[in-house]
């Protein structure tokens, strides 16, 4: 049997800490597996890709609007055709700050209809020195 690349999806506001959370998971969780990442950034310039690529992970970036959104059909392209010639262990999705990580969710799993890969965990970073300003504007 295949074994499956786990997909995980790592959302959270501007500033919150994803990328740096990121670096810890691969150096230290995820030490040794052949990991993917899937950076998306909303302009036309990538930032994190570079702290990342470093590390010796295979970093894929995807930009220019939100890739739960308007660039849905590119991150289910992207994840076939990572899966088909990189053939990692683990997938890492940073989306921006804007991302509905469901709908992300759902790109996975369409995207699991047609390669092998299984979607392992949804995780949202947040700053808690921010959690007062952020729970004031929810309310």
């Amino acid at each position: 049997m295949e074994n499956r690349a786990k997909v995980d999806i790592v959302s959270g506001f501007l500033g919150a800490g994803k990328t740096t959370f990121i670096s810890k998971l691969i150096s230290e969780a995820y030490f040794g597996e052949k990991v993917v990442l899937i950076e998306n950034e909303f302009g036309e310039i990538a930032i994190d890709g570079d702290v990342l690529a470093g590390s010796g992970v295979e970093v894929q970036e995807i930009t220019g609007g939100c890739i739960c959104c308007s660039l849905r059909g590119n991150v289910i392209a992207a994840l076939i055709s990572l899966c088909k010639s990189f053939r990692p262990e683990r997938i890492i999705i940073e989306p921006t700050g804007l991302a509905r990580p469901a709908e992300l969710a759902d790109a996975v799993l369409e995207a699991a209809r047609h390669v092998s890969l299984e979607l392992h965990a949804v995780i949202t970073v947040l700053d808690v020195t921010q959690w007062p300003r952020i729970s004031e504007a929810a309310a």
